[in-house]
């Protein structure tokens, strides 16, 4: 199943794969799944605010990602 996240101010690329898919190997999927908004893959100056594609099938840790929704709590090294 697809859903959109929306970037939260001072996250990166790394933070959001942590956040949607609990793993931060996932990133480069994460930029595959969306070059349309991430044209220079990790070097794409990531804004707040950012909707990206999320692709639930590709979670790797449901623990890490549940966990983050159900604390409400956000990964976020400040890009």
């Amino acid at each position: 199943m697809l859903s959109e996240y929306r970037v939260r101010d001072g996250q990166s690329l790394f933070d959001v794969s942590i956040q949607c898919y609990g793993n931060i190997d996932q990133v480069y999927r994460l930029i595959e799944e969306n070059l349309s908004v991430l044209p220079n893959g990790l070097e794409t100056d990531l804004a707040g605010g950012t909707i990206l594609i999320i692709n639930d099938e590709h979670i790797v840790d449901e623990t890490i990602v549940n966990n983050l929704k159900l604390t409400d709590r956000t990964i976020s090294t400040g890009n």
